[in-house]
């Protein structure tokens, strides 16, 4: 699969296209880019419906960095709602959180909600954190991502589970 570009009047850091471009590739998956806060969830809506008879394996890879608290408050906000009404019609579903920061910061990639199918578990876990850090070395995190076994999902994922194959 060729990775997308990012849209030509959003600026996303090119180590950040990278790294989730390559995740993407190395799944099977798509990256999608959102144009801020208010444009995350019909991008999650559009990934999640309609399932069919697919299962479901759902990571959320979030920046937990400073600079990220509005965009984690609106997800926050609105996300729930949305998992609530699209994942009971998925045959079988899992979700993930995964934190990333930058160099020198608390944590580099932190697995925060490991895979669960219980809905309480993932909104603890989301609500549990909160963004800080990220002004020394802007989008670093990410490098150290690629070799986190956070992130190394191929080994968890059946080829059934996997939304895109």
């Amino acid at each position: 699969m060729v990775a997308a570009a990012p849209p030509a009047d959003i600026r996303y850091m090119d180590e950040t296209v990278a790294t989730f471009s390559s995740l993407a590739e190395s799944s099977s998956g798509k990256v999608l880019y959102a144009k801020g806060p208010d444009g995350i969830i019909p991008l999650i809506r559009s990934v999640l419906v309609p399932p069919g008879d697919r299962q479901l394996d759902l990571v959320f890879v979030i920046d937990a960095t400073e600079s990220m608290n509005d965009d984690i408050a609106k997800l926050r906000e609105l996300i729930e709602p949305v998992l609530s009404e699209i994942l009971p019609t998925y045959p079988s579903w899992r979700i993930a959180l995964v934190l990333y920061k930058d160099y020198f910061e608390d944590f580099l990639v932190k697995q925060a909600c490991p895979f669960t199918n219980d809905l309480a578990v993932f909104r603890k876990a989301l609500g549990e954190f909160q963004g800080a850090g990220g002004a020394r070395h802007p989008g670093s995190g990410l490098r150290g991502s690629r070799r986190s076994p956070c992130l190394s999902l191929e080994s968890r994922l059946r080829p059934q589970d996997h939304p895109y194959r």
